[in-house]
């Protein structure tokens, strides 16, 4: 699946509720206790922004995929040094885009 722009930047706790639809809302306080304590040792990704915490798009699939093969009893995927490396590439890369966007003539 590609991610769009829209898939990494931040959302609140009430905007992650919406995009498990009508029938499922989760409140504020499960948010809060799937990044602090998780689903089988499988925590929710979150950024702290002025002092609120926040989650992507992203994060909330990559982290609902990692539960349901958990309670399939699927193994978590390893994420190789390969991988790791080239997701702090890429980390770096979004950094140092962000920083050049947002400096002051």
């Amino acid at each position: 699946m590609a991610l769009d722009e829209k898939d990494n930047r931040p959302i609140c706790f009430n905007e992650a509720a919406s995009l498990l639809g009508d029938r499922v809302r989760p409140s504020y306080a499960t948010w809060w206790r799937w990044w602090r304590k998780g689903i089988r040792g499988i925590r929710l990704r979150t950024i702290v922004i002025g002092g609120r915490r926040y989650t992507t798009v992203s994060a909330v699939q990559e982290w609902i995929a990692k539960v349901t093969a958990a309670a399939n009893g699927e193994p978590a995927p390893i994420r190789t040094p390969a991988r790791r490396e080239r997701d702090i590439v890429k980390a770096e890369a979004e950094l140092d885009l962000s920083i050049c966007e947002n400096k002051l003539p």
